[in-house]
């Protein structure tokens, strides 16, 4: 009897930690519905940032499928139903979301139409995730015009026009930024645990490196409220299962051999100072000073925590940095290549795997800026906006400089393949060149020739 009631106090003992570890770290509840102004910039969100996407693109890189967009996902949702094809693994894991939007393009858009409707889809989802964001950090950020700019920032990240923008075979690195935002923060009712729920299945069941967020699940569990508060981590839970089930039906490639050096100059470097004056400034200032750039930009994120510390953000601002340290070390360390380490040179290539973690980063900082500007000492208000203006027109500038998307070649050859499945004896499938060229989309000529009669031709 003596050994049960000691394993229950310690048992007590170490849920009430966990429990306070919950709060300290997912805060409080949003108090209230979201205001009508709220309301319309979220629509001004997901209007706006989709256009700012698109427009991007010009008309030659538009015109295209990017290279998993057309060689793995539209092939595979032409090749088969939604239900068949959508758990199939590539990359060693499951791909959800992007097959899902594949499925439905197949269904509605006719062939020409498809490259605009895959950049129109993805620009739409990176859009939907800044109003995820907006709307889900309304405890922890509760000043929207704050919020607005966090969500025009996530939008416009000078570093997404390389490779992630107008592609839905990234659109789990955005997924993984409104997981984050939405386990981080408590919802106020049934529907928006819905909604953080959906988030999280797609999230989940596209990217295994979510399960990295597995720690703030665990505090969810510990969470105080309603029956219904069940929706969020349990979601997370399921559809973890389901990609680790996949994952392990594959045969992983092992990564490149990596330094703890390298590692750490790729983290100051990609996040660190990238996530504070953007991409082409980041370069400039490295190119100029070296490993001086580095070590002030981790002062610097080092100095924001410890205001946000002070400033009491409680464990917002701590986390999100810790999140977003651990994810792009990890990230990076899995998929290790030489050109990862700034040492080497700086390409433009790998930047997906900076998204989650500045994004992240952007969020600390604007829960510090939120926490200063409430603060009753005018001189303190100011200095926070004033140093928060020379962040976003550092960031700004860079956006303007690589605002662009150039690193696909258009128009894709559809009409080539038109001619190839219309001579007499024509083959039974049939390949449209995308960009690169090395990734094809793979389409039957029976296929082809259906959304040629259906376009009229």
């Amino acid at each position: 009897m003596n050994d049960r009631s000691g394993f229950r106090r310690v048992a007590f003992w170490i849920g009430g930690r966990l429990t306070w570890l919950s709060d300290w770290a997912l805060g409080e509840p949003v108090a209230g519905p979201s205001s009508l102004v709220e309301r319309i910039l979220m629509m001004v969100i997901i209007v706006a940032g989709a256009f700012a996407g698109l427009s991007r693109f010009t008309a030659g890189t538009i015109d295209t499928l990017w290279a998993e967009d057309g060689a793995v996902f539209m092939t595979g949702a032409y090749a088969r139903p939604w239900f068949a094809d959508v758990l199939l693994p590539y990359n060693g894991y499951a791909h959800v979301y992007p097959r899902t939007i594949a499925s439905v393009i197949t269904a509605v858009v006719n062939l020409a139409d498809v490259p605009i409707a895959v950049a129109t889809a993805a620009c739409v989802t990176t859009a939907l995730v800044a109003a995820v964001v907006f709307w889900t950090l309304r405890a922890r950020i509760p000043q929207w015009p704050i919020r607005f700019v966090l969500a025009a920032m996530i939008v416009s990240l000078p570093l997404a026009s390389i490779e992630v923008n107008g592609s839905i075979a990234n659109d789990h690195w955005y997924l993984m930024v409104a997981l984050f935002a939405v386990l981080i923060s408590r919802q106020r009712n049934v529907a928006g645990r819905v909604v953080a729920a959906v988030v999280i299945v797609f999230a989940v069941l596209s990217d295994p490196l979510t399960l990295l967020f597995a720690p703030l699940v665990v505090l969810r569990f510990f969470d105080r409220g309603p029956r219904s508060r069940w929706i969020v981590p349990g979601a997370f839970v399921v559809a973890a299962i389901v990609q680790v089930i996949v994952v392990r039906s594959t045969t992983l490639t092992p990564s490149s051999p990596f330094s703890i050096g390298g590692l750490l100059r790729s983290l100051a470097f990609r996040v660190y100072l990238e996530g504070l004056v953007g991409h082409y400034l980041a370069v400039d200032l490295y190119a100029r000073t070296g490993y001086v750039a580095l070590i002030l930009a981790a002062v610097a994120v080092l100095a924001i925590a410890t205001i946000a510390v002070l400033a009491r953000t409680r464990g917002f601002v701590i986390v999100a940095f810790v999140a977003a340290t651990g994810f792009f070390m990890v990230a990076v360390a899995l998929r290790w290549t030489g050109d990862m380490d700034p040492i080497g040179g700086i390409p433009d290539g790998g930047t997906r795997y900076q998204l989650v973690p500045i994004c992240l980063l952007l969020m600390g900082f604007a829960c510090t800026v939120s926490a200063l500007v409430r603060s009753p000492r005018a001189a303190l208000r100011a200095t926070t906006l004033a140093a928060s203006g020379l962040v976003i027109i550092a960031v700004s500038f860079s956006a303007a400089i690589g605002w662009r998307t150039t690193d696909r070649d258009g128009p894709w050859q559809l009409a080539n393949a038109q001619r190839e499945c219309t001579v007499p004896h024509p083959p039974q499938d049939v390949l449209v060149i995308g960009s690169p060229s090395g990734f094809p989309l793979v389409i039957a000529c029976s296929t082809v020739r259906s959304n040629m009669t259906a376009a009229g031709h």
